[in-house]
């Protein structure tokens, strides 16, 4: 009996032990994990430096397929060379076929360029181009340029002074290949499609002779009202149809000369606004 006893005992004391072992390994476990290293934070990412995207240099968006923009820097160094030469020299207009390219005068009136070479102000009888000298070429609704037709051509085919070449826009099938203008100032550069050519009868007046009252090519503004009667009256005399029309407000070019041993008129190429872009620094 005695011998049970004992035997109790030591299961008991064993079982104790056990437990005891148990819950020291937990305490001390615990106290592992509260005395564990900290976790050190993620180290933060820095990207890496990204270069500054390089400035574009200011080249004219959306280049229309007809303008060579190489073309139309070197015309605009050429037209900057002579404004050094005559101040006077206030822009430049060529045809991007080649039919036309004339530096263009303004003076303070209309008659100071029509026997006067720009370069030197001598005697010249076919003058210079010159443009309408209430134009601000910038703002105004209608850009007009004179230039003479010339006669005395130094042989029957050649038709390269002043503009003499607007003749040849007489002939319907030369259109689709001399329709695109260009003109240029200090600070901008317009395009223009050919959209009417005609013939303007001028009638006697006080003041001398004067583009018929309905076919009013040199104002520099319209209104809406006779600008619809102009555009009638043009539809009516055009010596072909171009499919090009101008509509109320939109900007345009008209440049006159004479017709040949008709000077009771005068053939006008009217064009229409269709692009215009700031001259970019790089030109100047």
């Amino acid at each position: 009996m005695a011998t049970k006893k004992r035997r109790r005992l030591k299961k008991g004391a064993k079982l104790i032990l056990i437990v005891f072992a148990a819950v020291l390994i937990g305490l001390l476990g615990l106290l592992a994990w509260n005395l564990r290293p900290a976790k050190s934070p993620a180290a933060a990412v820095t990207p890496e430096p990204t270069a500054e995207p390089a400035t574009p240099e200011p080249t004219p968006d959306l280049v229309p397929d007809w303008l060579d923009i190489g073309t139309a820097e070197a015309k605009y160094r050429i037209f900057r060379q002579d404004h050094e030469i005559n101040s006077e020299v206030k822009a430049y207009v060529y045809f991007t076929s080649g039919l036309i390219e004339q530096p263009v005068v303004q003076s303070s009136d209309n008659s100071k360029y029509l026997t006067v070479n720009w370069e030197d102000m001598s005697y010249r009888s076919y003058g210079s181009a010159f443009m309408d000298y209430r134009n601000n070429p910038e703002i105004d609704e209608n850009i007009i340029i004179y230039g003479h037709y010339v006669y005395e051509r130094r042989s029957p085919d050649d038709r390269t002074l002043m503009f003499t070449p607007l003749a040849l826009l007489r002939d319907e099938s030369v259109y689709p290949d001399n329709k695109m203008v260009v003109l240029m100032t200090e600070d901008h550069l317009y395009g223009y499609e050919l959209a009417y050519v005609y013939d303007c009868p001028l009638v006697p007046t006080e003041y001398g002779d004067m583009a018929r009252e309905d076919l009013q090519f040199n104002l520099t503004e319209y209104d809406s009202d006779y600008f619809a009667a102009y555009t009638k009256a043009i539809e009516g005399v055009q010596l072909y149809d171009t499919g090009v029309e101008i509509a109320d407000g939109e900007r345009m070019l008209s440049l006159q000369t004479c017709i040949e041993w008709h000077e009771e008129s005068r053939q006008i190429a009217v064009c229409r606004q269709i692009f215009t872009m700031d001259i970019p620094e790089e030109w100047r």
